[in-house]
């Protein structure tokens, strides 16, 4: 239920902060409001999640991903006079290997993905 209201309030800091933003900024105000009001929402989920589940360590176990994010950004960026049809794929690419190689999934994550995975190309059959 609190995250519900996580939501609901964090929608609602980034449709009003994009009246003030948007007239005034124009298209970069409103990538600055979208990107505040998801690490406002971030944020309360984080603290939700650590009251609620405190033996969970959230930051421990998201350093890894997020060098790899960081490690697909630079990429992204790197690639971009190349085109989005190769600099995406491309990307993609740069950020599995670097989840693979910094071993920033487990196994049964690997597994929970490869189940996902199936049952989207199998059409849900299994």
């Amino acid at each position: 239920k609190k995250a519900s209201v996580y939501l609901v309030f964090g929608a609602l800091f980034s449709g009003l902060s994009n009246l003030i933003a948007v007239p005034l900024f124009a298209h970069l105000g409103a990538a600055a409001t979208t990107i505040l009001g998801e690490a406002l929402i971030f944020g309360l989920q984080v603290r939700l999640l650590r009251t609620s589940m405190p033996e969970l360590h959230i930051f421990r176990s998201m350093a890894r991903p997020f060098l790899c994010s960081i490690f697909m950004m630079i990429f992204a960026y790197w690639a971009r006079p190349f085109g989005l049809l190769l600099a995406i794929p491309s990307s993609l690419l740069v950020f599995i290997f670097s989840l693979i190689l910094f071993k920033a999934m487990g196994r049964e994550e690997w597994q929970f993905l490869r189940s996902i995975l199936e049952k989207k190309f199998s059409g849900g059959k299994q």
